[in-house]
């Protein structure tokens, strides 16, 4: 345990099963992107929405305005050729949020990607619209995993590493594939809470 752990802690992991059955039935849709870095300044190049069926609602290469630096070659493998003949976020857009007004949307790591598409829109005179409906399956997992800091927050953990724990596909750095594992995720934890309550209920 690192030096600035405090421990374990499943006391809050309700919590996590009541959000993840708070959501049976409503439309949802699982985002991730792949993008040009991981500073401020980074851009969108690739993004995909998968519905909780698995569908994949969208999915497209995006063309930046930057530079593709070999940093983020080397994670995701999309080259600048491959983005050469991709269409802008500005032409994708409209189709993208049709999606996100109509779907609640849940993203592992929701603050990074939220942050990265703002600031990749507005490079266009772009703005994400107010009351999108998002969730962060990062936090969730975080609080279910029960990894605290000595400061009471949870620890997050990596997508790779919250999908091992239930023995689910760990993704690849590719849009879709990381969406899936996110949904995989978020029906490997409804799928746990609805066990622990009907458990209860027979106690």
């Amino acid at each position: 345990m690192c030096q600035y752990c405090a421990g374990i802690s499943l006391d809050d992991r309700p919590s996590v099963y009541q959000w993840a059955q708070h959501l049976e039935g409503r439309p949802l849709a699982f985002l991730d992107t792949e993008t040009s870095g991981l500073d401020a300044h980074a851009e969108v190049v690739e993004i995909a929405l998968v519905d909780l069926n698995g569908h994949a609602l969208f999915h497209s290469l995006v063309r930046p305005q930057q530079a593709l630096p070999p940093q983020a070659v080397s994670i995701h493998g999309i080259t600048r050729e491959m983005l050469d003949e991709a269409p802008t976020l500005a032409v994708l857009w409209p189709s993208l949020m049709a999606l996100f007004a109509f779907h609640e949307i849940i993203i592992y790591n929701a603050v990074y990607d939220l942050r990265v598409l703002a600031y990749s829109a507005g490079k266009h005179g772009l703005s994400l619209p107010g009351g999108l409906r998002t969730h962060c399956l990062m936090r969730q997992f975080a609080t279910y995993a029960g990894h605290k800091r000595t400061d009471g927050t949870y620890v997050y953990q990596k997508l790779r590493a919250a999908c091992a724990t239930f023995g689910l596909p760990q993704g690849t750095h590719r849009a879709v594939a990381d969406a899936e594992s996110a949904r995989l995720l978020f029906l490997a934890l409804q799928a746990e809470g609805k066990t622990r309550l009907r458990e209860e209920v027979e106690r």
